[in-house]
């Protein structure tokens, strides 16, 4: 979008009633979320599910703290439903092996991914602006304008103005690169071989890692590591090393594989 078209497209979102803009965003996660159309069926095919949803907006309905996301959506829809039971039991089978990767969850595992991305920039900005750059045209998930909200308000709102200066190097950071297509020399050598690192513990969850399995697949990986220094980044990172005695299965013929975190 040219800059007069952008400025013309928030001027005129801008002049918008608020009713209006609410309408036009309501029904562009309808598109984006099939997931909500299948609840809105069920919810206005159902007097009760309708009087819990205009309690729960109201605030005079409250439901369970740990009702989030799906789970609020078919409390909301039915707070008895027997498939609620299904639910708690397959998030608790879920936090169970939460911290699989070496006692990280996956979570934690792909935001160290991103510090070593972002480098010297500030992680937000460059989380942002990973978030962005990734989207579809004419496809905005709701967690992306989620992002786009929490960084403008902290940036202008909460006059921190410093994370748009670093959202405009993450921007120049990623000018021209098609997502995926970064190599170890934007990266740097002492983040690459972290990199690796992590997109391989990423695939191959265990509880705890031998130093020399790491050593055997960055070698593998053509990336000469000390194991002093693969130690000091498993204590830095809080993974657990399997400290005994005896050696590792060879790692050589493993790979990134699909869960490689694109940037």
């Amino acid at each position: 979008m040219l800059p007069k078209q952008l400025s013309d497209a928030i001027f005129t979102t801008l002049s918008d009633t608020q009713e209006s803009a609410a309408v036009a965003l309501f029904f562009s996660l309808l598109r984006n979320t099939p997931g909500l159309r299948q609840w809105l069926r069920i919810v206005y095919s159902d007097p009760d599910a309708l009087d819990n949803v205009q309690g729960y907006v109201s605030g005079k309905l409250k439901p369970p703290p740990h009702r989030t996301g799906h789970s609020l959506l078919a409390w909301l829809a039915s707070p008895d439903l027997e498939i609620l039971d299904e639910i708690d039991r397959n998030e608790h089978t879920e936090n169970k092996h939460a911290r699989r990767y070496g006692g990280l969850t996956r979570s934690q595992v792909i935001l160290y991914i991103r510090k070593y991305q972002a480098g010297k920039i500030d992680i937000a900005a460059f989380l942002t602006a990973t978030a962005w750059r990734q989207v579809l045209p004419n496809h905005t998930p709701a967690n992306i304008l989620k992002i786009g909200e929490l960084f403008l308000r902290s940036s202008i709102t909460e006059d921190r103005p410093h994370l748009i200066r670093q959202l405009a190097r993450a921007a120049d950071f990623f000018h021209e690169k098609p997502v995926g297509t970064l190599t170890r020399e934007k990266y740097g050598y002492a983040n690459w071989w972290k990199l690796v690192l992590l997109h391989y513990i990423l695939n191959n969850p265990k509880p705890k890692y031998c130093t020399r399995e790491f050593r055997q697949y960055l070698m593998s990986q053509k990336l000469p590591v000390e194991e002093k220094d693969i130690r000091r980044f498993c204590l830095q990172h809080g993974i657990d090393r399997d400290k005994r005695p005896g050696r590792p299965k060879s790692t050589a013929g493993n790979t990134l594989g699909s869960s490689r975190i694109k940037s």
